[in-house]
């Protein structure tokens, strides 16, 4: 893939993340710290949403996403 339809992609990624949590966070049973872990997340997405950088995009959401483990 090259940047440009890399940085598509994982556009679209980080959208249909935005778009599930609403859903995620209705699932019965999950604790407080899910819950915060959770809409901590979306205010990450939402601010990576907003890159304009498609060099940065990827590399950004695999920064986050291991700061997670």
């Amino acid at each position: 893939m090259d940047v440009e339809t890399d940085a598509e992609y994982t556009r679209k990624m980080i959208d249909g993340l935005i778009k599930i949590q609403d859903d995620i966070l209705k699932i019965p049973n999950l604790s407080i710290k899910q819950k915060d872990d959770i809409d901590r997340l979306g205010e990450e997405l939402d601010f990576l949403s907003l890159q304009t950088d498609d060099m940065k995009i990827k590399l950004a959401l695999v920064d986050m996403m291991n700061r997670m483990n």
